[in-house]
């Protein structure tokens, strides 16, 4: 079995702006799962409490409720590898389109039970330096 294998909840969700300051751009409540296979990765994340639709079919969805269920939630599979200190995502699938066919690259790190995943962003257009996720491993 390789390190990454297994299931991890997400325990928290930053970013950290160019300024040094540590945000939560979805609060603190958030709520996760992420499972890697030997080969494979599955992730779903997002707002703990989302609110629901006016319409239980979600193709009947306003403007206003498809943009904010877009945006607190992202969800994506695909294949992956472990490469110079990163875990890189092959994304086969994502909610976030723009991901599909794209190599989503994290600097990782273990720490007993839990796995820190972090993204580069790009301070020009985010005013973001990174967004950390912190998964506690479930099994």
């Amino acid at each position: 079995m390789n390190q990454f294998q297994g299931t991890y909840e997400l325990i928290e969700k930053y970013s950290i702006r160019v300024d040094g300051s540590k945000i939560h751009p979805w609060g603190e409540d958030v709520k996760g799962m992420i499972i890697y296979t030997d080969k494979h990765v599955s992730a779903q994340l997002g707002v703990k409490k989302r609110k629901t639709l006016s319409d239980f079919n979600f193709r009947n969805a306003t403007e206003q409720e498809a943009q904010e269920a877009f945006t607190t939630y992202i969800a994506y599979f695909g294949s992956y590898e472990v490469k110079d200190g990163y875990v890189i995502h092959d994304v086969q699938q994502s909610l976030f389109p723009n991901w599909i066919g794209h190599k989503v690259k994290r600097y990782y790190r273990f720490e007993v039970d839990f796995l820190h995943l972090e993204a580069k962003e790009i301070a020009e257009t985010t005013g973001l330096n990174k967004t950390v996720l912190v998964w506690r491993r479930l099994s």
